[in-house]
């Protein structure tokens, strides 16, 4: 289209805006650059461009835009934040090297600024050979990028990025035993370097092997006594008592760290610790420090989550839900949905114990299986009027994916906790899917949340008390919802209260609900060997205990804000 002339630019931008909203990209794309052909130094145009690259995955193209918008506006925190993700997947030392000036004088906030320079002393440290695997990466091809590194290292054997690069790959992959023999690789040709021994650390923790994790952690933080992440990842392994040297090693870092990232990690550090000692009239002055810092750093609007829910139940209100035939979907996903910290690693742990299945862990991939057929238009469209073929693909779109993603056979558990959202199409579209929803004592699962760091920003709602409330709130909505559209006993309902005072009657009607036969291995989930990539990393190598049912109690005061609004929505039943 013709540049426009420059009193139009403003009525153009919002028929920009407009189609950008529609999801119309390549429309919207179309009339902002003809937008910077007429005046080229806009920064919301080069701002709305990079986002359009950004939905398409083109990280290249979003930082280029990015970064001009950012020449042209160096103050906008909005446009700091954008480039974050582009910077630290690209790791482009160019880009980085054109920001740095910039980033001198922007004035941004302290919890902003400490993630502004992380990414950018990322990018300016890869080497040639280790951005050829970020490559693959970013195109989602693991196992492609893992082989290229490997090959790659054989001729740079001492290229501390490409070890990176490789060892996360080979996380991705769940390859948990060359990832950590990979990162000791890095460890070794830098000992200073935190990243790789506390990715050392995990790994050794998710593999149940909490004594070598501490050992790596411990000698981490002797040579680094301020850095806040080694204290949380130890403290979450490991019951401190009240006379451990750890606690005032943290104590003292807390005072003379200066970083808001070590600043956060202590403190949800301290909130623990100070829990396991028995000290509860400390443990909140610690959490509330944590969660504001983590708040700024990962803002959260409640009512996008309460709008999403109301939208897709006017979605699937009168759609009629029966399964769909599906010729040759050889796949029996037991999906294990409820919120997070409600128990149900530990009910997905005791399914996985059955012979017959594998455990899957967190995909992310039934919401997206649906959601790629709802979400159109930047609205969700009626469930009811789908078509066979449109549920269809629901279907093998989920079974090809997670083929992908998971080796397995017929019986797979899947514990994607947004799962709940839409349990009516994922029965219908995929005709052997069980459901199993995890509930728990909302006060226990709000104080867990609370005192736990999510990684990399999910979760954000939890930084708040409020905000934690109304999530719960939402997520009983909507399991409601499915409790009355549906027929009964289509999903099986599980309370981890219930679970733990009576494991075996409990386990058995669990598996039961997942068309199994009973096994008694399934009581003895502690003892398995596959990796466990969650919080509750810890408490799954254990057997089933009570110690943590009622533990609002003792913070009944500190939790009135959150108790005062489940109470208004009788949100407690």
């Amino acid at each position: 289209m013709s540049p426009p002339s420059l009193q139009h630019i403003p009525t153009v931008f919002k028929q920009a805006q407009a189609a950008q909203a529609k999801g119309e990209l390549q429309a919207a794309e179309d009339i902002y650059q003809s937008i910077l052909a007429t005046k080229s130094d806009i920064p919301e145009v080069h701002f709305q461009l990079g986002q359009i690259a950004l939905a398409r995955s083109d990280l290249g193209q979003a930082a280029n835009h990015l970064t001009a918008a950012l020449i042209l506006k160096p103050t906008e925190p909005v446009l700091w934040k954008a480039i974050i993700g582009p910077l630290r997947q690209l790791r482009d030392p160019v880009i980085a090297r054109r920001l740095l000036p910039l980033f001198a004088a922007s004035k941004l906030p302290t919890a902003l600024k400490f993630q502004i320079e992380q990414a950018l002393a990322l990018a300016q440290k890869t080497s040639k050979a280790a951005a050829s695997v970020i490559a693959f990466r970013i195109a989602g091809q693991a196992s492609d990028g893992i082989r290229k590194g490997i090959k790659l290292l054989k001729t740079h054997p001492k290229d501390f990025d490409l070890l990176i690069e490789v060892a996360l790959l080979q996380t991705r992959e769940k390859a948990h035993a060359d990832a950590f023999k990979t990162f000791q690789r890095a460890c070794k040709l830098r000992a200073d370097a935190p990243f790789p021994h506390m990715q050392s650390a995990i790994l050794l923790q998710r593999l149940g092997k909490f004594d070598k994790a501490s050992d790596i952690l411990r000698a981490l933080i002797a040579r680094h006594p301020t850095l806040g992440e080694p204290y949380w990842l130890l403290i979450v392994g490991v019951k401190v008592k009240p006379d451990d040297p750890l606690i005032a090693q943290m104590q003292m870092a807390k005072r003379k760290a200066t970083d808001p990232v070590s600043q956060m990690f202590l403190g949800y550090a301290l909130g623990k610790a100070m829990q396991d000692i028995g000290e509860h009239t400390a443990v909140f002055d610690h959490l509330n420090r944590a969660n504001s810092i983590g708040r700024k750093m990962y803002p959260y609007d409640v009512t996008a989550r309460q709008k999403e829910v109301v939208a897709l139940k006017a979605s699937f209100q009168d759609a009629k839900f029966s399964p769909v035939a599906s010729e040759g979907m050889d796949i029996a996903p037991i999906f294990v949905t409820g919120m997070p910290r409600s128990g149900t690693t530990l009910v997905e742990q005791i399914i996985a114990s059955h012979p017959m299945v594998t455990a899957g862990g967190e995909t992310g991939l039934p919401l997206a299986a649906v959601y790629d057929q709802l979400w159109r238009e930047n609205q969700f469209q009626p469930y009811g009027d789908f078509t066979a073929e449109q549920k269809r693909q629901i279907g093998e779109t989920y079974a090809t994916r997670l083929r992908s993603a998971v080796e397995f056979e017929t019986h797979v558990t899947d514990k994607s906790i947004q799962s709940h959202l839409v349990i009516g199409p994922l029965l219908e579209c995929i005709p052997n899917a069980k459901i199993i929803v995890v509930h728990r004592d909302p006060r226990d699962v709000a104080l867990s949340c609370f005192k736990n760091f999510f990684p990399e920003g999910t979760h954000r709602y939890s930084t708040d008390l409020r905000d934690l409330a109304r999530y719960i709130l939402t997520f009983k909505d909507i399991v409601g919802f499915w409790r009355d559209t549906l027929s009964k006993g289509s999903f099986h309902e599980i309370t981890y209260d219930t679970l733990i005072k009576s494991p075996e009657v409990e386990s058995k009607a669990l598996i039961a609900a997942c068309g199994l036969d009973w096994d008694a291995r399934c009581l003895k989930f502690h003892e398995s060997k596959s990796a466990v990539s969650t919080l509750s990393v810890a408490q799954v190598r254990q057997p089933i205990y009570a110690s943590s049912a009622r533990g609002w109690e003792k913070y009944s005061d500190e939790l009135q804000p959150l108790i005062d609004i489940l109470e208004a929505e009788n949100g407690i039943i």
